[in-house]
């Protein structure tokens, strides 16, 4: 199983194995609490590593990862002259799993080609699309299209302020965009086929139906510099397929659903004056004021929603990652991320200069991008994913081949 190979027909030996795991990344909702979330993906991941421990590969960090690896050592070690030190443990934990999984995700993406690699996603994000509809239908029958209520979960259905929101099979609509933009992005660029087809269509229905502000923005953006990236040939097809696509979905959910999108769109945003940003900006403000009273290495690691909870009444998230990071690992901590979070933008452009039809990757950084200045998620399980995924196009088939030549020449 731990065995690396490359081969240009056939299937390749781990790729069943990693469908099944990637899939399980998005089964996060199926843990057992023992002090901290087991997630599915946490468990398989420790078996894989346990029987392909001879065989396991440890890739050369590039020069992203190591400023990656820097900033997470800081931050986790802020945690130890913290107010809160058992708060600042979990995180770290959480940290370290999420460190372990993505040398995991590289070494297993490693053992199969690009094409395979595809096709898994491919695959794994219409799975994960429809049973994301399949529970928010459920969860609209159950509740008899009755959309009164706040705070209600109901399958795959959240009322929020009697807003009927799609969360899948994930317990929070906005980040169920971020889990699933690179799937979105990924169909836009391959719309060639069915697949493609059907595969952002679904994509593009349920990122609406999360009826996430910060969301469905870094949608739009990330939809418009991708297209921005694509041949002529192919944005010509594009602007004629989506708005058909789009009036099809309209019609389907507001007949199958009994949901106007439209009209459910426009109060959406008109409560953005009214509620803050669902009171976003006063916790941006309480975070300001306890980064100037600690400035150079922060309050400690995982420790804003304690300091909130004692300062300002409410045990929250800060709800912005960026300013999260600054709050609890200070200028230093901020310096790092920053680095690592720009040479990752270069390592994606060198990506998309050598080849234009990848430029999903730029439209899913940027769109993380945005939605990280509206979520805290520092440790996501999405997050080290699609940096396992971006250093997977990073490598060359070239590449490879040309290491696993010096690999077979050293036996």
């Amino acid at each position: 199983m731990g065995k690396i190979i490359y081969e240009k027909k056939g299937i390749s030996n781990n790729y069943f194995l990693i469908f099944i795991l990637v899939l399980s990344v998005f089964l996060g909702n199926l843990n057992i609490n023992i002090g901290f979330a087991l997630k599915p993906h946490m468990v398989l991941m420790v078996v894989i590593f346990m029987l392909s421990l001879s065989k396991f590969v440890f890739h050369k960090p590039q020069i992203h990862e190591t400023f990656m690896i820097f900033f997470y050592v800081f931050y986790c070690l802020t945690g130890v002259f913290s107010t809160y030190p058992m708060a600042s443990l979990r995180l770290t934990i959480a940290i370290f799993i999420g460190l372990f999984s993505y040398f995991i995700f590289k070494f297993l993406f490693s053992t199969i080609t690009v094409k395979e690699f595809e096709r898994i996603i491919g695959t794994v994000g219409i799975v994960y699309n429809v049973i994301s509809l399949l529970f928010y239908l459920f969860g609209l029958i159950s509740t008899n299209f009755n959309f009164y209520g706040n705070g209600i979960r109901v399958y795959g259905l959240m009322l929020d302020r009697s807003m009927p929101r799609l969360i899948g099979i994930l317990s929070d609509p906005n980040i169920f965009v971020v889990s699933n933009s690179f799937f979105l992005f990924f169909f836009l660029a391959n719309m060639k086929g069915k697949k493609g087809k059907i595969g952002f269509a679904l994509a593009l229905i349920t990122t609406i139906l999360t009826f996430s502000r910060g969301g469905l923005l870094a949608t739009l953006v990330g939809i418009v510099i991708t297209i921005a990236f694509l041949n002529v040939k192919t944005k010509i097809k594009i602007f004629f397929v989506i708005p058909i696509m789009t009036w099809i979905s309209y019609f389907i959910v507001l007949k199958v659903m009994h949901i106007d999108i439209y009209q459910m769109l426009i109060k959406r945003m008109e409560s953005v004056g009214k509620d803050g940003g669902s009171g976003r900006i006063e916790i941006w403000n309480n975070g300001l004021s306890l980064f100037l009273d600690n400035p150079v290495q922060g309050i400690g690691i995982y420790n804003f929603r304690d300091y909130n909870a004692e300062l300002f009444g409410q045990g929250i998230y800060m709800h912005n990652t960026f300013l999260e990071i600054l709050v609890e690992s200070g200028v230093i901590g901020s310096v790092l991320f920053f680095i690592f979070w720009a040479l990752l933008f270069f390592r994606i452009m060198s990506i998309v200069r050598m080849d234009k039809s990848k430029a999903f990757l730029l439209g899913a950084y940027v769109s993380i991008s945005i939605s990280l200045m509206f979520l805290s998620l520092i440790a996501s399980e999405y997050l080290f994913l699609f940096l396992a995924l971006i250093w997977r196009y990073s490598m060359t088939e070239k590449e490879y081949l040309y290491r696993e030549q010096i690999k077979l020449e050293g036996k």
